[in-house]
């Protein structure tokens, strides 16, 4: 139980690190001095014009909208201690993903079905090369490998991966246009710097700094997410998230039942 301990909190920890700073970036942005790009580079020209500044729930519910329309996706996440592959499906029943993840400690791979979440973990038992966990568990693997599950989920909301609420932007300007493999998008953007008064409430650093971009084109669906955070100790993450290939097939199972250790009804 120790080393599979040991296993889930590289994971946590490596992507959680995101979730660790955000908690810090508050609510209002308490300075923004977003760059507004007046020519763009490439060809893209999705119809937002630029310096137009939109509310983040609408925005936010548009996009929603147009990927569960569309249904599936292949997803990419690059960054910091991180580099994971894999797919989604969102329907009536909910959010479903298969990801494989290269973290600084090795592979692993999570499942997550409405209601289930598996972690593979190749240290358990003999036969059991998967872990069921809740993120809302009260286990010690649950408890650590939540904020990792909840994070994954956000997959299915971009707009969240700004910040959770209360802390995610409320508003985006769109600061330029740019093409993502081939297709036109507006980038929406915002940034928010840490009060003394939000970093005592959130666990943070005053004066860090959160950027986020999304990459959105013309049917609001979202072909990439940036988040950059500058603490004012020096400490930087980047985390890029990428979606293509909307509409492919994709299914997402849970593993074998012999194979899993469910750790939803055990508390040991």
């Amino acid at each position: 139980m120790v080393v599979r301990r040991a296993r889930i909190r590289v994971i946590t920890v490596a992507i959680g690190a995101a979730a660790a700073l955000l908690a810090g970036c508050g609510g209002t942005a308490s300075s923004n001095t977003l760059e507004v790009v007046t020519s763009s580079a490439t060809s893209a020209e999705p119809g937002e014009p630029i310096g137009e500044t939109v509310d983040a729930v609408t925005l936010d519910r548009q996009v929603r909208q147009a990927m569960r329309d569309a249904g599936t996706c292949e997803i990419t996440i690059t960054g910091d201690g991180i580099a994971a592959h894999g797919q989604m499906r969102l329907d009536s029943g909910g959010m479903a993903l298969s990801m494989e993840l290269e973290l600084s400690g090795g592979v692993t791979a999570v499942r997550l079905l409405p209601g289930a979440a598996y972690v593979h973990v190749p240290e358990s038992a003999p036969g059991k090369h998967w872990l069921q966990v809740r993120p809302d568990g009260t286990d010690p693997l649950s408890r650590q490998a939540g904020v990792m599950l909840r994070l994954l989920r956000n997959l299915s909301d971009p707009v969240a991966i700004g910040g959770p609420p209360g802390v995610r932007p409320t508003t985006l300007t769109v600061v330029r246009h740019e093409d993502v493999d081939g297709l036109a998008t507006s980038v929406y953007a915002a940034e928010t710097v840490l009060t003394p008064a939000q970093a005592a409430a959130n666990n943070g650093l005053a004066g860090t700094t959160v950027r986020f971009e999304a990459f959105i084109d013309a049917g609001h669906l979202p072909r990439r997410i940036v988040l950059e955070v500058h603490g004012p100790d020096g400490t930087q993450l980047t985390q890029n998230v990428g979606y293509a290939d909307w509409g492919i097939p994709v299914t997402v199972t849970a593993p074998p039942e012999s194979e899993v250790t469910d750790l939803t009804r055990s508390t040991n």
